[in-house]
């Protein structure tokens, strides 16, 4: 379930800084000196939302989202995803599935962008499987576009569009 991740912010404070210094988790922050704490204000969600990946049933954070927004065009020019979970969680993966719809659908926005450091497997075979399965384009990579661990590393941009979502997402369901 997606929910405002202001209304579990102690806990994912909690996860965030039991995560981030983990090796595993190193490109998913992508950050050579990590802030202890999530800057999330309560406030903004002018510029900034933040949702979190939340099971019910077991009571406790899957994921974290971080959407960078540019309302005067209609797009999310940043989106963070980070799953907490070591294996592949089919909540997490529904999740994101649902905040995009989210985004397009009751938001109205018109693109997302974002981008995984070239290492990161894991996400990078993910979003590349969900670009072929919910449309979207690999903008490119951009060569030695960032520092993790104080080495360069390509970045792998990807967009995705409004209405290659919504197509793709009704051809999907008439095949099912």
């Amino acid at each position: 379930m997606i929910i405002p991740a202001v209304t579990k912010l102690d806990e994912l404070q909690k996860k965030y800084i039991k995560h981030v210094y983990d090796k595993k988790f190193k490109f998913a922050f992508n950050l050579n000196y990590h802030n202890i704490t999530l800057k999330i204000d309560k406030d903004d969600d002018w510029n900034r939302m933040h949702f979190i990946s939340y099971d019910e049933k077991n009571n406790h954070i899957i994921g974290y989202f971080k959407l960078s927004l540019d309302r005067s065009i209609k797009s999310i020019d940043s989106m963070i995803m980070v799953n907490f979970d070591s294996n592949i969680n089919p909540i997490f993966s529904n999740d994101c599935k649902d905040l995009i719809n989210k985004i397009f659908m009751e938001y109205n926005f018109i693109k997302i962008k974002w981008s995984v450091v070239v290492g990161n497997t894991y996400a990078e075979e993910n979003y590349d499987k969900f670009i072929k399965r919910y449309g979207g384009r690999i903008v490119g990579i951009f060569k030695n576009d960032t520092i993790v661990d104080n080495k360069l590393y390509d970045m792998k941009h990807y967009e995705l569009m409004r209405e290659e979502f919504i197509t793709s997402t009704k051809k999907r369901s008439k095949n099912e």
